[in-house]
């Protein structure tokens, strides 16, 4: 088994020559995700502020993130993979490519981790934070293997982990 330095000289080793695209891709996940979040903030300034337009506002970003912010954060958590794998330095082509492809997998599948988490926490905290760590390798499952379903990579995720 790998120590930690060991861990992080083979990613300081990937990113040696390579550090620009990984800062404009994580610049573009980051604007793309706080356009969304910060959007829906000014939305909610420029609506009267009743009920109805909150819950509206509220239903309209939470659609948007499982359509849109989980395959890019799919995307993004595969596309620093595949740097450190393969040496493919397309991270910001990779983000969306490797997110929106198999779209309704991906959107299906990260739903159903997060639903199971949720459903953890309200449990009690700690075993929500404990099988968030669980599910962690969900999305680079999805990713590798598309034709598996969506609970089969949770279930793969939580025994690996």
């Amino acid at each position: 088994m790998k120590t930690n330095q060991e861990y992080k000289n083979a990613a300081l080793a990937a990113l040696r020559g390579n550090w620009a695209p990984a800062v404009v891709a994580t610049i573009v996940y980051l604007v793309i995700a706080l356009a969304f979040s910060g959007g829906q903030s000014g939305i909610q300034m420029l609506l009267p502020s009743t009920p109805a337009a909150l819950g509206t506002v509220f239903g309209a970003g939470l659609i948007l993130s499982f359509f849109v912010l989980y395959p890019m954060e799919i995307g993004y958590a595969n596309s620093t993979r595949v740097l450190y794998e393969n040496g493919d330095n397309k991270l910001t082509a990779n983000i969306f490519n490797l997110g929106f492809k198999n779209y309704l997998h991906n959107v299906w599948g990260f739903f159903l981790m997060m639903i199971f988490v949720l459903l953890w926490t309200l449990l009690l905290f700690i075993p929500g934070i404990i099988m968030a760590f669980a599910y962690a390798m969900t999305p680079y499952i999805l990713v590798d293997n598309p034709e598996m379903k969506a609970i089969d990579a949770i279930r793969k995720s939580r025994s690996m982990m």
